[in-house]
């Protein structure tokens, strides 16, 4: 994703993609969890260049159109086995598809081919588990948690936990929630390493600034010639994400739609663009990433002698050895496997 967006905006430093990237909060705290969510980053992200490279107004022509249609299909089923929120990418390849099929249709069987090959890889591991259970208990009864939801409503449009400020925060310096689960447990972290407050309270405000500032930005006039068509994209998925879960049993938790953190932080590249060619705001921004590196590197270690799998090794090592998982914890109710 960073080779990616560095070939988008050539003008952004190379060296801030990667790093922020790299070192964002969700992507270094929530992507090493062992948790089904997690697994759903890397074909997101193979998804949404896909679709960018299909759509004619966002396409950079980065890469070939079999490709981007390859990339979409084997994503699209490879997210379907993780999480629910695989829907979520159904509107888009639509979209995909209807652009490429105004533009050309004998292209549109070609790209459509692709589509269906790559689909058709990750596809075909849903198989063994249709033909033993069939259909619909082979799908868990997934079909369940789509249903109207109106109390849902009050939940996304809240403006510090709604939909909005969670989609922004994916690309934004959200720490408290990594901190700790509640305000006691971040407070005794503080207290803990005071030393590393002045760092904790500058980049808390920073990711509380960043939201803000991406959504006065949505309004300003950008020299990209795509600018206008990545702001679109970004408020449809805000939209989509919203209309999507009054039709869902789940409340708006941001793990739950962490797919989206792609175009999260696309979007946010395109917004910080024009202030990264200025050489204070790019000191500004290498003080920021030494800042969250400095913070995460004491996080880790105290992670590590607390709440890490380490902690209780033995357990884990036994149930590998003894071939019983019961050993670790029970499997969630209904499991096939």
């Amino acid at each position: 994703m960073a080779w990616y967006c560095t070939k988008r905006l050539p003008k952004v430093p190379g060296w801030f993609i990667w790093i922020w990237l790299m070192t964002a909060p969700w992507t270094l705290n929530f992507s090493t969890h062992v948790v089904n969510p997690s697994y759903v980053l890397p074909g997101a992200i193979l998804f949404f260049i896909g679709f960018l490279e299909t759509c004619p107004y966002t396409s950079k022509q980065l890469i070939s159109n079999r490709l981007a249609n390859f990339m979409m299909g084997l994503s699209l089923f490879w997210v379907m086995q993780l999480h629910l929120s695989w829907t979520i990418l159904v509107p888009y390849v639509c979209a995909s598809f209807f652009f490429q099929l105004k533009s050309s249709r004998e292209d549109f069987i070609r790209s459509f081919g692709w589509f269906a090959v790559g689909a058709l890889l990750t596809g075909s591991l849903l198989f063994p588990t249709l033909l033993k259970f069939g259909l619909q208990e082979g799908l868990g009864g997934t079909g369940t948690a789509a249903v109207m939801n109106i109390g849902n409503v009050s939940k996304v449009l809240n403006p510090v936990e709604g939909i909005l400020a969670r989609f922004l925060s994916f690309a934004s310096y959200e720490l408290p929630r990594f901190i700790g689960d509640n305000s006691a447990r971040r407070w005794e972290f503080v207290k803990q390493h005071l030393w590393l407050s002045p760092i904790i309270l500058f980049l808390v405000i920073v990711g509380i600034v960043q939201p803000i500032a991406m959504v006065v930005l949505w309004f300003s006039k950008k020299s990209h010639v795509d600018w206008r068509a990545i702001r679109y994209l970004t408020l449809s998925t805000v939209l989509l994400l919203c209309v999507s879960f009054i039709f869902s049993m789940k409340a708006p938790a941001s793990h739950t739609f962490y797919l989206t953190l792609p175009i999260s932080m696309i979007y946010s590249f395109y917004c910080w663009s024009s202030l990264l060619t200025k050489p204070r705001w790019q000191k500004f921004a290498l003080l920021v990433l030494v800042c969250g590196i400095a913070f995460h590197i004491v996080l880790a270690v105290e992670h590590f002698k607390s709440i890490s799998l380490y902690v209780d090794r033995g357990i884990p090592a036994s149930a590998i050895e003894k071939r019983d998982y019961r050993i670790l914890s029970e499997r969630r109710a209904g499991a096939r496997y």
